[in-house]
């Protein structure tokens, strides 16, 4: 167990001190750039709006939080979204977004490609999203993202008159409504909520906060019902994340599998890459009955698996924020690095971190016993799984 860390470095959400020092330096600059820039001045009416981040799968769907209270502020208000390549398809077909622009920022991208390849993707989409932002002619923009990779430097060039955002991930000065942030531990959704409250959205609307995603189809509904075969109860688990250090034990998984299928439930195991396919295989060694779905379904097909779940395990992963916004009852096995804030977002989740003096620790990197999560006992999930499905 080892010992916390702050929230904020100096204002910043940056811990490494040669880093820390280099933003505070560029924005000292930056400041300078930007004398006679008029800032925190009242914002007109809002009729295009566009909202910036620049995370994965999970950022964008709780990103959708805030489209209902926008909506009852604001109801005829077209939503434009910048995000990068490897999350624009959770906003595919969204009921509430009317376009999507792709900057793949080198500082977030995760793929495979080599640091030169990496930095060509991030000019070329940036040139494309400057012509189709300006073409759009947003009034305004929100920039939701409170780590170091925002888009605020890039969004002063698409010439939208008003920009809000958080100045702790850097490049506050280029914004006209920048903002802090405290050391409170409150869901990340009510970080959004605190920009969007600049625009003129009323406090009453915090209450209409929901995730949403598009429905599935029904051809991807069938084509994964194909593929699972019949059941009467479904049991959706993914067992692996992209860092290691928010894993859980691989005794806990099995444990929770050979008692899901005692209880009757059809058990599916889903996940992608090559380290995922080879924890699974794993897994069921030894264990009759599941399935293991791993590299096997498209985007849409992992939707609707979800959407089909009577229940669904996962840690803290894309899973437990689409089941949030299907409505489907989740346990999410949570690090205790981050605490509340970036837990599923919806009243059929539940969320399992064990309870100790260093949670929240705020060590990106978690720490080597890892005791937060690799301490939750199978028997606690099982009971969560027990009380979500209590009518």
């Amino acid at each position: 167990m080892d010992s916390k860390l702050p929230f904020l470095f100096e204002g910043y959400r940056i811990p490494k001190a040669k880093k820390r020092l280099a933003m505070k330096a560029f924005d000292g600059f930056a400041r300078i750039l930007t004398l006679g820039m008029k800032r925190n001045f009242p914002v007109p009416p809002v009729k295009k709006l566009l909202i910036a981040n620049a995370g994965h799968l999970g950022d964008l769907v709780m990103t959708t939080a805030i489209f209902p209270a926008l909506r009852a502020q604001f109801p005829d208000l077209e939503i434009g979204i910048l995000t990068g390549s490897w999350s624009r398809s959770v906003l595919a077909g969204h009921a509430d977004v009317s376009a999507v622009h792709v900057f793949d920022h080198v500082l977030l991208n995760r793929s495979s490609l080599s640091r030169k390849e990496k930095l060509k993707r991030h000019f070329e989409t940036r040139k494309s999203a400057l012509r189709e932002i300006k073409a759009k002619g947003y009034d305004a923009v929100v920039d939701l993202r409170f780590n170091p990779g925002n888009f605020a430097q890039f969004l002063r060039k698409c010439r939208i008159p008003v920009r809000i955002g958080f100045t702790t991930g850097g490049s506050g000065p280029f914004l006209t409504h920048p903002r802090g942030m405290d050391e409170s531990l409150v869901h990340v959704t009510e970080r959004f909520f605190q920009l969007i409250e600049v625009l003129g959205v009323k406090a009453d609307h915090r209450g209409l906060m929901k995730t949403s995603i598009p429905a599935p189809a029904e051809e991807d509904l069938n084509e994964v019902r194909e593929k699972i075969g019949p059941f009467e109860k479904l049991a959706v688990l993914h067992t692996g994340a992209t860092d290691e250090f928010k894993n859980w034990t691989e005794d806990g998984w099995q444990t929770a599998m050979k008692s899901l299928l005692a209880a009757g439930y059809r058990v599916v195991l889903t996940g992608a890459g090559a380290e995922q396919k080879e924890l699974n295989q794993r897994l069921l060694e030894g264990i009759e009955g599941p399935l293991d779905l791993c590299d096997a379904l498209s985007w849409r097909e992992y939707v609707a698996t979800i959407s089909l779940a009577d229940v669904v395990i996962t840690l803290d992963t894309i899973a437990g924020h689409l089941a949030a916004a299907l409505g489907r009852p989740s346990v999410t096995l949570m690090p205790g690095i981050i605490g509340y804030q970036w837990e599923p977002y919806g009243r059929t989740s539940i969320s399992l971190t064990e309870k100790l003096p260093c949670v929240p620790c705020h060590r990106t990197t978690g720490c080597e016993g890892m005791e937060c999560i690799l301490g939750v006992k199978p028997e606690a999930v099982l009971s969560a799984v027990e009380d979500l499905r209590k009518p």
